[in-house]
């Protein structure tokens, strides 16, 4: 387990039950931070280009209509009780255990079910027939980028670049 704190990097080691600061370049972060950025926009406007769909708002709430709207409102206020609730289960316990209850296991799943929601919506009400394809086919890009990161980020290779 790990906790980022003012360029250092607090490291509790489970087996030797130590802990130590370890030096975090910071610019490499932000460095792997921007290339992501920039392959996920890359390959989102490759994807737009293939269903040819328009690009939407960054960061607003395209609701489609009121059901839509209504029905993702639900999702975010119980998600964010879930939230709540699973962060103070969480910090009480020891987190390799109750690995589903951690804050960023909510958000993740908000965001790929908020998705959901918006292609089914899409199919059932959007006049370009496109739009919910486009849409399903970047959850499945978003579903296994987030995957590989998570594989590079955990191996001994990005450990050793990052610090």
């Amino acid at each position: 387990m790990s906790f980022a704190c003012l360029g250092s990097l607090l490291i509790y080691e489970e087996s030797e039950k130590i802990m130590e600061y370890v030096e975090f370049d910071w610019w490499k972060f932000i460095l792997f931070m921007i290339l992501i950025g920039l392959f996920l926009a890359g390959i989102d406007r490759l994807m737009r280009k293939v269903f040819k769909v328009e690009k939407r708002k960054s960061f607003s709430h395209n609701h489609l209509n009121e059901q839509h709207k209504k029905w993702d409102w639900t999702l975010r206020i119980v998600f964010f009780s879930l939230m709540s609730v699973s962060f103070f289960i969480y910090v009480n316990r020891d987190m390799s255990e109750f690995w589903y209850l951690a804050p960023w296991t909510f958000i993740f799943l908000l965001i790929f079910l908020s998705e959901g929601l918006r292609a089914f919506m899409e199919w059932k009400y959007a006049s370009n027939r496109k739009q919910y394809m486009y849409t399903i086919s970047m959850i499945g890009v978003y579903i296994i980028f987030l995957v590989a990161v998570l594989i590079i980020i955990n191996s001994k290779g990005f450990e050793v670049w990052l610090y």
